[in-house]
């Protein structure tokens, strides 16, 4: 068992609530498991010094001021912000100025954390900037409101509400990240998705998407990977393989056939992108799903 630290001083005003919950067997395979969670208004002294603890820590500042260090940077966390770290590394947080530090926090864990750490963190630490802050509230109120009112099936409705949480970072980032950025482009990568939609079983080299638009060739491929988060050529696979499942399903091609259709070269380099995508080979996912 991984050694566990903690050090803390919970210098907190009486308003402020906590709540602690243990997922029910049945359901700790869940993809999202809540731990604890809850609503501070910290005073000055407050903070948390920890490493070693198996699960994921979400913070959302609502007024005031907080310093996390965590993952060798410093931040200062202002009104609006969140923060999503991996507590089996060293965090430490506390109170920043002499203002109070108003803020909820979640801690969660689950076997579905980990992919929507890496796309929300992006292999660093990413501090967002939430717009919505409505409904950033009201998951954390939905929470709360569960747990108070003895939820039925509290567990999966938790999950649930952590997915849709998450989710809407995800697309926070997306849309800060374009909005900042790249939507002056957005409608030559529009322009480009749309033709590799409709010609899809055509033999496409990125130069042709190229001559659609007025961008170079090198900052095409950056804005299509931040826009779509795929580069072009992994979104015309994706698509083949896509459609190539409706062809295994409801025709009887031959997978040479089905190959041919959809733009590949020959079927090995069908059978090859199709497994790594799926997992199968054609013939087995035409064996297993057809229904």
């Amino acid at each position: 068992r991984k050694l566990m630290k903690l050090d803390y001083h919970i210098d907190i005003t009486p308003a402020s609530l906590g709540f602690e919950h243990t997922v029910s067997k049945p359901y700790a395979g869940l993809p999202f498991t809540v731990s604890s969670f809850g609503h501070y208004i910290a005073n000055q002294s407050y903070y948390t010094k920890r490493f070693g603890m198996e699960n994921y820590l979400l913070l959302y500042t609502l007024n005031g001021k907080g310093f996390l260090e965590y993952m060798d940077k410093k931040i200062v966390l202002g009104a609006n912000q969140v923060v999503l770290i991996d507590c089996r590394h060293y965090q430490f947080y506390r109170t920043y100025g002499e203002e109070q530090w108003d803020f909820n926090w979640v801690h969660f864990n689950g076997a579905g954390v980990s992919s929507f750490f890496n796309l929300i963190n992006e292999n660093s630490v990413n501090v967002m900037t939430v717009r919505d802050h409505y409904q950033m509230n009201l998951f954390f109120n939905e929470l709360a409101k569960m747990k108070l009112e003895n939820e039925l099936l509290i567990d999966v409705k938790f999950n649930s509400t952590i997915n849709q949480m998450l989710t809407t970072l995800i697309e926070n980032r997306i849309n800060r990240d374009n909005l900042v950025k790249y939507t002056h482009h957005k409608n030559e990568i529009e322009t480009v998705i749309s033709f590799i939609e409709k010609n899809y079983s055509q033999k496409l080299s990125i130069d042709d998407m190229v001559s659609l638009i007025f961008i170079s060739k090198y900052h095409f491929l950056r804005l299509f990977k931040v826009y779509s988060g795929v580069t072009p050529y992994e979104y015309l696979i994706n698509k083949r393989v896509t459609v190539s499942k409706q062809l295994l399903k409801e025709s009887n091609d031959s997978i040479n056939e089905i190959a041919a259709k959809i733009g590949f070269g020959n079927a090995t380099v069908y059978i090859k992108y199709f497994k790594r995508l799926t997992n199968l080979t054609p013939n087995q996912f035409r064996k297993f799903y057809i229904y």
